[in-house]
């Protein structure tokens, strides 16, 4: 068995770092899963939809999940990349301002009572 291949890192902005082009990483897919027929033709449909769905730093995550990580679904895959692009907001009671305005009223109290 030969040596295996690990996802690329994302850097600080999240993409993923793959020199192959995105149409070399479709294949490499097709050659992971052993997709031939009528299964190859169902995941080109839905990666194609997929593409035009996704931003292409996604959708090469996505390509890269489903390369590397032939026990997840090829949809599992997509739907992790997605979620991986998720990042919540900030909560506005946890903002730095919030949290000095409370320690300001607390050593007002504490120097008052």
């Amino acid at each position: 068995m030969g040596p295996t291949r690990v996802p690329s890192r994302p850097d600080g902005d999240g993409e993923v770092k793959d020199s192959a082009t995105v149409e070399d990483l479709e294949q490499e897919v097709y050659a992971a899963r052993e997709l031939s027929g009528d299964g190859r033709a169902q995941v080109a449909r839905m990666l194609a939809d997929a593409r035009d769905g996704l931003s292409e730093a996604t959708y090469r995550r996505a390509l890269v999940l489903a390369r590397d990580s032939v026990l997840l679904s090829v949809e599992e895959c997509l739907s992790g990349a997605l979620a991986m692009e998720w990042e919540p907001t900030p909560r506005p009671e946890f903002s730095l301002e919030t949290i000095e305005a409370a320690v300001a009223e607390q050593e007002r109290q504490g120097d008052g009572g």
